[in-house]
């Protein structure tokens, strides 16, 4: 472990801290620090919310903290780079090059990572890392060393290349550039600012834009004597090399990856904020991987209460949890606490000892269930219940939850005088009335039937009673779906799992919605719709815009709001504006009818820019599902180049290749635009995403759109499920139809 330290502290003190929104340790840090002076704030990293920054300011000016008040002086570094890049296009055009150039080498790099570090996995499925002697790990250790070196030969050779475009662009950034009077102005004024502080404090925010407006104003030269106190995305900016990671990212496999140098000020670390919640550490390979690729420096996790500072005397050694690995971990005078996790090469974590963790946002999943295997003896059981008498049956079916699921089947129940039960459910490919069997001399009714592992079913029960037919929802089952008809009862496989981003949750910042009415010329008359906002939404901010048709519809049944809320919390999105639409005359207006498409671009999208900042076309989204994606299918075909991208759900694409349908008239003018699109599709949209339930009708429509869509050059996506026509189907794919669509900055910013 020797080779596995932090380098010597520096002169000056440097504290890292873990992330501070919840429990905020910055005001100690100064406090202990003794600083005199105000103190230099950076929080550019936060972009156009750089001034939001009321939370920090309390915290460091908490009598508690100082004894007195310290006086807080943010540089502002993010609206006074705004305003050079406004007055001075010539260094504008030079950043926007730059940017353009890193984003390809980025790609470039991408490219090649991606599969080295899934053939590095793969070997280390291959061997044993928990401790038993196998003789074959002994083949296998030099093929990973190897294939480890290649990535981290690529990852020096990236880094190389980011270094040399940075040098570059440091070489052009001279004469005219350097001397512009608005950024002389700003400098200037930054550096009597950062002269007259006690201490430089760095937050957190989008990585790449912090250290940007840092080079751009030459903080780190100007406060080259000053205490340094930097959490989240400031912490990685200060370490040698900047490391993008999450292992759960909401596309893609969560390749950590290496953005760029940082500034240096602390060597042999790779400082990762938010640990535990962007790293399985209970995932040794994973572990292993990060670990043995980044060493000789060190991976250190950096979540609430953590705090390694360069102000100990002597060395430290780190608490270790039991079952993992001890040993001296940072070296000679950096002393750490609280939430401070060391990524070891054997796969296991280095910690230290008191943790405060804070609560996580949902409960912690319960143990998995075990899955019955046989149903003719659960059904052959509650017959002899019946056998033994009324109570007796009650006694065993309280035992149970039903449905009781089992593996590719499950099993229901019914207890009530009835003349026949069904089963009825909408599951394309099977009658969609299945008969109960009565249990002889009782009032028990079962039946079986299948169901695959991570399928999703809505159903009810059929119950008749002479010539009374009703449907009702099962009795016995506390789980249901509702829709614009009412409720239904739903059953789940053993593997499917409710997304936990469709649920409210404790820390997630809230939007809100907004109710607007607008004037048609395309319908004559009046019109409601309502607006998703983001959370903190600022005026002044362009936001993508995301058009819902059946909006209303989605809020209700497939918990938009939340959706949405929990996405942009989680940066898997941008904050977006989404307008909810909803037709008076659904089927007339969403089935390939013109005057939609119309009304969308001479009534609903003006009023919207007319209230709001919207992106371009090519941040503007038409969701639907079922006759809403045909609408928003036709609207896009329509207006070409008016909508980049479409998320399609359950689209009611029907068409024919000779002959009439037998759908019913409503479909003949979807059935003629479908016709006439897969002739000449055109190219309705830049990406489109699909998604449809392996149980509807529809799926074959669907399926047979994606070739005609790929056809027209456009990047396409297509999900299937087992699962029907319904509203939680669909809600449980807006997460991967959105981020792919409007992917969002969770590589690039830390809290």
């Amino acid at each position: 472990m020797s080779d596995h330290t932090m380098g010597e502290p520096t002169e000056r003190p440097i504290i890292l801290l873990g992330p501070q929104r919840q429990q905020p340790g910055v005001g100690k840090a100064v406090a202990d620090l003794g600083i005199l002076g105000p103190l230099a704030v950076v929080t550019a990293g936060w972009e156009e919310r750089e001034l939001e920054d009321e939370e920090l300011i309390r915290e460091l000016e908490r009598p508690q903290n100082h004894g007195g008040s310290h006086q807080t002086i943010n540089l502002s570094l993010f609206p006074r780079a705004d305003e050079v890049f406004t007055h001075h296009p010539a260094l504008r055009e030079l950043m926007a090059e730059r940017e353009l150039r890193r984003k390809m080498l980025r790609d470039l790099y991408n490219l090649r990572l991606a599969p080295q570090l899934a053939a590095c996995r793969e070997l280390l499925n291959r061997i044993d890392l928990d401790g038993h002697d196998r003789t074959d790990d002994a083949l296998f250790d030099p093929e990973i060393d190897d294939a480890i070196d290649a990535v981290r030969r690529l990852d020096d050779h990236h880094l190389t290349r980011v270094s040399a475009l940075e040098a570059e662009m440091a070489e052009r950034f001279t004469g005219d550039h350097v001397d512009h009077p608005v950024l002389l102005h700003h400098r200037h004024q930054v550096a009597e600012l950062v002269a007259a502080s006690g201490a430089l404090l760095i937050a957190g925010g989008h990585v790449g834009t912090l250290i940007s407006v840092l080079r751009l104003f030459d903080v780190m030269n100007l406060a080259a004597d000053k205490p340094v106190v930097a959490w989240s995305a400031g912490a990685m900016a200060i370490g040698e090399r900047v490391v993008l990671f999450h292992d759960s990212p909401a596309r893609g496999a969560g390749d950590a990856e290496v953005f760029g140098p940082g500034f240096g000020l602390v060597r042999g670390i790779i400082p990762l904020p938010h640990a535990r919640h962007r790293i399985a550490l209970d995932n040794r390979r994973r572990v292993a991987l990060m670990a043995r690729r980044f060493a000789p420096s060190i991976c250190v996790g950096l979540d609430y209460t953590a705090r390694i500072d360069s102000t100990a005397a002597g060395g430290v050694s780190v608490d270790a949890e039991p079952g993992s690995e001890t040993g001296n971990v940072l070296g000679r005078g950096w002393q750490a606490t609280g939430e401070v996790t060391v990524l070891q090469p054997g796969g296991g974590v280095m910690t230290t000892g008191a943790f405060e963790p804070t609560p996580p946002s949902t409960p912690p999943p319960a143990p998995a269930a075990v899955v019955p295997t046989d149903s003719t003896a659960l059904v052959a059981s509650l017959a002899g219940a019946a056998r033994s008498g009324s109570d007796a049956l009650t006694r065993a079916l309280e035992q149970r939850s039903f449905p009781v699921v089992g593996d590719g089947w499950a099993l229901y129940v019914y207890r009530g005088q009835a003349d026949d039960v069904r089963l009825h459910h909408w599951v394309s490919g099977l009658p969609s009335s299945q008969p109960f069997t009565r249990v002889p001399n009782a009032d028990l009714w079962t039946y079986v039937g299948p169901l695959q592992r991570r399928a999703r079913v809505e159903y009810k029960f059929e119950v008749r009673r002479g010539g009374h037919h009703e449907l009702i929802r099962d009795p016995f089952n506390p789980h249901e779906a509702r829709d614009p008809f009412g409720a239904n009862s739903v059953v789940r496989g053993p593997d499917y799992e409710s997304p936990d981003w469709a649920h409210g949750q404790p820390s997630t910042r809230r939007g809100t919605v907004v109710n607007h009415h607008l004037h048609s010329s395309v319908f004559g008359g009046p019109r409601a719709y309502s607006v998703c906002l983001p959370a903190r939404f600022r005026p002044e901010r362009r936001y993508p815009l995301v058009i819902v048709h059946d909006g209303i519809d989605y809020l209700r049944y497939a918990s938009l709001v939340n959706v949405l809320d929990n996405l942009i919390h989680r940066l898997e999105i941008p904050p977006l504006i989404a307008a909810l639409t909803q037709s008076p005359d659904r089927l007339n207006e969403y089935g390939a009818n013109p005057d939609h498409g119309r009304f969308l671009m001479e009534d609903l999208v003006p009023d919207l820019e007319s209230r709001y900042r919207l992106a371009d076309a090519d941040d503007r989204v038409l969701l639907g599902a079922s006759f809403g994606a045909v609408a928003s299918l036709h609207a896009a075909w329509s207006h070409p180049g008016a909508f980049k991208k479409l998320l399609l759900q359950s689209g009611s694409f029907a068409f024919t290749d000779v002959g009439s349908h037998d759908l019913g008239p409503v479909f003949d003018p979807v059935v003629e635009f479908m016709n006439q699109f897969r002739a000449e599709p055109g190219r309705p949209a830049e990406k489109i995403f699909v998604s449809a339930g392996i149980y509807e009708s529809l799926i074959y429509f669907n399926r047979s759109l994606l070739p005609v869509l790929q056809e027209t050059g456009a990047s396409v996506r297509m999900v299937e499920a087992p699962d029907g026509h319904n509203w939680e189907n669909w809600r449980d794919h807006l997460r991967e139809g959105l981020t792919w669509l409007l992917p969002g900055p969770q590589w690039l910013i830390y809290e």
